[in-house]
């Protein structure tokens, strides 16, 4: 359903850290794009660039900002688009927020099966927002275009 086909991709090299780590690989499933790997790529580098060797420890912050930050063209976050729902994020566990004063264990589960059966809808939705969101910016690029007969 949500991995249905998966692909692999080598980040790095960074500088060297604990355990001699070097590189990261990066799984994604292909209906997020390799786009996002680039994005995602830069994203990590550019954070990491002052972490020298301590990135293995400030990699899963980054991650996590970066799957529950809302893309513009889709409208979603990359987690929603994976997993069906929005993951409840640090700050919503330490206040008093609807989503952890409700929580019932039961049927949050249940919940979350219903989300995942509507997944592929949340996807399609995204790529028709994104769909428009290209047409929108290829209509923009071009209007600066002057047309030129020869």
């Amino acid at each position: 359903m949500a991995f249905r086909s998966m692909g692999l991709d080598i980040m790095g090299p960074f500088p060297t850290a604990v355990r001699q780590l070097k590189f990261l690989l990066a799984g994604i499933d292909y209906f997020t794009k390799w786009v996002e790997v680039e994005a995602l790529a830069a994203i990590t580098e550019k954070n990491l660039e002052g972490a020298k060797g301590i990135w293995p420890e400030e990699l899963p912050s980054i991650l996590w900002a970066y799957r529950t930050t809302t893309r513009t063209p889709t409208g979603k976050t990359p987690f929603r688009l994976t997993y069906g729902s929005e993951a409840v994020i640090l700050v919503e566990v330490g206040l008093t927020s609807y989503r952890v004063v409700n929580y019932d264990e039961e049927k949050n589960d249940e919940a979350i099966r219903l989300q995942l059966d509507m997944v592929d809808v949340v996807r399609a939705t995204a790529e028709q927002r994104l769909a428009l969101y290209q047409n929108l910016m290829a209509r923009h690029y071009n209007s600066r275009v002057k047309h030129r007969d020869f």
